[in-house]
């Protein structure tokens, strides 16, 4: 009897050990691979920290998840000026542009990865659609369906959004820096700001130090992600790459890295071939525009210019309008990234 009980505490003791040799992984932000970029614009996993991050799992051909996404590109509006990313993973085998033409059609304001994963999130994949949200130190506080729990989704968004401090300052907290970081989440004068932090971090007092080389890290950071972020933009999106020149210059007015982006700015203006594409690309957002006329022909119907003769007779003088606007765009900036967007366009429409 009693080799019985000794080999029973033995077994449980054993039973114990392999059970916390498999716990659960942790699932944080750092899980998520971003898979194959489809649409809209394009992120890097640093730009995830210190974010509110939603994750949807959706597919082209599922109903429920055409009935959830206009409800995600509220979010994303609501939340534009937040720190706040959303991204939409598409989990179904179709060709890009099929899910790049039903994002359009949905107007989808976020972007779109084909085969992205959060590593350790399982999930029938008959239930799509699937939201997972993570707090902005990267935790994971909620998952479930993103149709049939909305009201819920909407709630736990809103706390996490409200929970998040400014991405330039942390957490905190600032107790000798505290007017200076309140300056720093008005994006206004940071290159003043960063000069008198470089002053205060030669301080004497220990805890102002350690504050001020926190909120230099972070404008650091901050402006390092903004000059990559241009880099990749200057031979795709002109527009985009001068107006984050710009806003660095101005931001940082004063400093070394305003007057590297004032330098760039004053080195675009005269080139030629760039000033070319930079009008370019400011008729494209023209047409851009009044392409948000275009109506589906029955609202609960994807807009199918394509493939839909009453979509199309329904749009008839908007598509006049746009296909008048791309060839204009063509025959004045033939040579340019937006010419591409606009031969491509007119090819949908005609």
């Amino acid at each position: 009897m009693r080799l019985e009980k000794v080999i029973c505490l033995v077994l449980i003791i054993m039973s114990s050990i392999v059970l916390l040799g498999r716990a659960e992984e942790t699932i944080t932000v750092n899980n998520i691979n971003l898979g194959e970029f489809v649409y809209g614009e394009e992120i890097t996993k640093e730009d995830l920290a210190d974010h509110v991050v939603a994750v949807e799992y959706w597919g082209v051909n599922c109903s429920r998840c055409r009935g959830s996404m206009p409800q995600m590109v509220e979010f994303v509006k609501k939340y534009s000026t937040k720190p706040f990313i959303f991204i939409g993973f598409h989990r179904q085998n179709e060709p890009k542009e099929k899910v790049i033409a039903h994002c359009k059609s949905l107007k989808v304001n976020y972007p779109i990865y084909q085969h992205g994963d959060v590593k350790g999130l399982t999930f029938a994949e008959k239930l799509l659609p699937h939201f997972a949200l993570f707090n902005h130190r990267g935790e994971l506080i909620y998952k479930g369906s993103s149709s049939d729990e909305i009201n819920v989704i909407a709630k736990k968004l809103e706390e996490a959004i409200n929970n998040a401090p400014d991405p330039l300052i942390g957490e905190g907290p600032y107790k000798k820096l505290k007017s200076l970081a309140q300056q720093i989440c008005q994006r206004k004068g940071l290159g003043n700001i960063m000069l008198q932090l470089e002053k205060k971090v030669q301080s004497e007092n220990p805890e102002e130090k350690e504050e001020a080389e926190k909120l230099m890290a972070r404008l650091g950071k901050y402006s390092h992600q903004l000059k990559l972020k241009a880099e990749g933009l200057k031979d795709k999106e002109p527009l985009q790459y001068y107006e984050t020149c710009r806003n660095l210059a101005e931001q940082f007015k004063g400093h070394a890295i305003g007057d590297d982006s004032q330098k760039t700015l004053d080195e675009l203006k005269n080139d030629k071939v760039f000033q070319d594409a930079l009008k370019a690309d400011r008729e494209w957002q023209k047409i851009e525009k009044i392409k948000e006329s275009l109506k589906p022909c029955q609202s609960d119907k994807p807009l199918e210019i394509n493939h839909c003769e009453k979509c199309r007779k329904k749009n008839e003088s908007v598509i006049a309008q746009l296909v008048s606007a791309c060839k204009g765009l063509l025959k004045q900036h033939s040579d340019t990234p937006a010419a591409s967007k606009a031969q491509d366009f007119l090819g949908e429409l005609e």
